[in-house]
């Protein structure tokens, strides 16, 4: 049977799509994610242009096999650091003790999604995806989030297809797909190496977002405009950083704003600020949100960075509901920063993420969600501040506030 291809007319409409998406994005000042965001887009229109439908079918339901390659890759060794430059499936062979002829199998999927360059019959080298993907952090993390999405479906079916998280008395697609009463955060913190990998990663996560600015996360929002006018004492609360990590934004606070007065207060488990050095001239408190009430009373600003989305609703209503009471009316503020994804067209990447965080029973949130979210633990949305990062800043006050 004769498989009808694209019209031409249309492959050549995609492709002054994406002629013109690339020619906003090389004038959009600082990378624009939202100009990034549509390249993307239009790149993957024009090769969707040039297949026929059953054979862009076929091309995506077989895309399950890219995963197990890439697995099975960095545990026998293939992704790790080579000895030299270039290397044949015989050589890879000699050095992982898997067999040639699967080696070269292997690769040809995995040179096909991009990792590694292929520069004759079995003949590889490294490329940057390969680089960045054999870091054994990366490889960690990846396998101990896997079961749980690999048996999404399985989940959804057992809970008839109801939105992970809407209860506290269900297991979450983590539980689930790893057969454990365990959370994700506990598992984490019973798995020594697996932990370290995570805290790399969001080391890395955290690097990769300051450099998108020349002051890192003090960039991120007007924090002098906006919070300094409040502060009228040296011994005024600014700034606390709710599950703060090691303090990041802070850091980036102090350091690139001299002329902003006031406490910086960092807020982690006393486990976390045991293992970390407090950087300069941040406070630090142990305390855990999901347990207690805020302990800071009377702060001019509240921030919580990449907290919610690992959290259902119920979860984040209640870190909400700890924190309101120690909120000055008319004065305190409550900033989150976190991925807001378009109400369509969301980036495959923020789509992939929200799959990821449903997992722990989490996820991302629309403007619109995050307005009902908010609103439905006593707060009012007052703006939503875009940046030139993948997160948006939203800014909340207690209701009547406004």
């Amino acid at each position: 049977m004769a498989v009808a291809m694209p019209r031409e007319s249309n492959i050549d409409t995609v492709f002054q799509r994406l002629v013109d998406s690339y020619n906003t994005f090389s004038q959009a000042p600082n990378g624009s994610p939202k100009a990034k965001a549509q390249l993307q887009s239009a790149a993957k229109e024009l090769i969707a242009a040039t297949q026929a439908p059953y054979e862009a079918a076929l091309a995506f339901a077989m895309q399950n096999a890219l995963f197990p390659c890439f697995i099975a890759a960095g545990d026998c060794g293939i992704l790790s650091q080579w000895p030299k430059v270039t290397m044949t499936a015989e050589e890879l062979a000699e050095k992982t003790g898997a067999e040639r002829r699967l080696i070269a199998r292997l690769m040809r999927v995995l040179v096909g999604a991009g990792v590694f360059n292929e520069l004759g019959e079995e003949l590889y080298s490294h490329n940057q995806l390969s680089t960045t993907l054999s870091k054994p952090s990366l490889l960690s993390v990846t396998k101990f989030a896997s079961p749980a999405v690999a048996r999404l479906p399985e989940y959804l079916a057992a809970t008839s297809y109801r939105n992970p998280g809407y209860s506290t008395e269900v297991s979450t697609p983590f539980q689930f797909g790893n057969n454990t009463p365990l959370g994700f955060y506990q598992a984490l913190a019973a798995n020594d190496n697996v932990r370290k990998g995570f805290d790399d990663q969001m080391k890395a996560h955290v690097a990769m977002e300051r450099a998108k600015f020349q002051t890192g996360f003090a960039s991120m929002f007007d924090f002098e405009g906006e919070v300094g006018p409040l502060i009228k004492s040296p011994e005024d609360v600014a700034l606390v950083d709710v599950g703060g990590s090691q303090g990041h934004v802070l850091e980036d606070v102090r350091k690139h704003l001299p002329g902003f007065k006031g406490r910086l207060i960092l807020e982690e488990l006393p486990e976390t600020l045991q293992s970390i050095t407090v950087p300069e001239g941040i406070e630090a408190v142990p305390y855990n949100f999901l347990e207690s009430e805020q302990p800071i009373k009377g702060a001019a600003c509240y921030l919580l960075r990449q907290i919610f989305l690992n959290w259902s609703d119920a979860r984040g209503h209640q870190i909400l509901r700890n924190t309101l009471p120690a909120m000055k009316r008319g004065y305190s503020r409550l900033l989150i920063m976190e991925p807001v994804p378009p109400p369509a067209a969301a980036p495959m990447a923020a789509a992939m993420l929200d799959i990821q965080m449903m997992q722990m029973g989490g996820g991302l949130r629309t403007e619109k969600q995050w307005r009902a979210f908010l609103d439905d633990a006593g707060f009012e949305v007052r703006n939503f501040w875009p940046s030139n990062s993948n997160q948006t800043v939203i800014e909340a006050v207690p209701k009547a506030q406004v």
